[in-house]
């Protein structure tokens, strides 16, 4: 075979190849982002190498990791700040609208009955990893808190709950922040739904259970 013949055949195989990476391994890639894992590693075929990483918690435990004791300990102090702060609004609520009230409210058919149906979400509730969240409920509002078996308190937000909608607002103690996107499940004994980190876009799956 001639220089200008191996030259095209090896032309040929190297799109192949790219393709191959485009049409397989691209999908596969966002598809694993999608549903929370990140990818450790990446090569190319001739040495192609893809390896994933479950991400259960909100915070970049890698990196939480590299941070020395003390860098640790400031973040979850100023975690732990943020989270009294919180509670405390929350505390001021009940103190000016008393007691929350969880109980169907007194309704003329089903349907209404199921539209104003409020849900109590107050204890902790268990998540893959050993990751447990921590909520305080009062009427709408609500607090949230990720406490990691290894490291502690990692991320604490706060928002709201519509019937069975919860949308919240956290911070890691990596001083990252983000957004949930939750929904509780007509039994109450689930919660689901999507927490997404605004620093880097990625979502990972939530779902919490008690």
């Amino acid at each position: 075979m001639s220089i200008e013949g191996r030259s095209s055949q090896h032309t040929t195989t190297k799109n192949l190849v790219w393709v191959a990476f485009f049409v397989l391994v691209v999908p596969l890639v966002a598809y694993n982002l999608y549903i929370g894992l990140t990818v450790g590693k990446i090569g190319l075929p001739g040495g192609i190498s893809l390896e994933f990483k479950d991400k259960k918690s909100l915070i970049d435990t890698g990196k939480f990791a590299e941070l020395s004791d003390g860098e640790r300990s400031k973040g979850q102090v100023d975690l732990e700040k943020r989270l009294g702060d919180m509670e405390a609004r929350l505390h001021d609520q009940e103190q000016r609208e008393g007691p929350p009230k969880y109980q169907f409210q007194k309704a003329n058919s089903v349907s209404e009955e199921t539209s104003v149906r409020k849900f109590d979400i107050n204890g902790t509730w268990q998540a893959a990893g050993g990751i447990s969240y921590v909520v305080r409920q009062n009427g709408d509002a609500v607090t949230i808190q990720e406490v990691s078996p290894i490291y502690g308190i990692t991320a604490a937000g706060e928002g709201v709950i519509k019937q069975q909608d919860i949308t919240v607002s956290y911070v890691t103690a990596l001083y990252t922040t983000g957004r949930g996107i939750l929904r509780v499940s007509d039994d109450g004994h689930q919660i689901t739904g999507m927490f997404t980190d605004l620093s880097t876009g990625v979502s990972i799956p939530a779902a919490l259970f008690r």
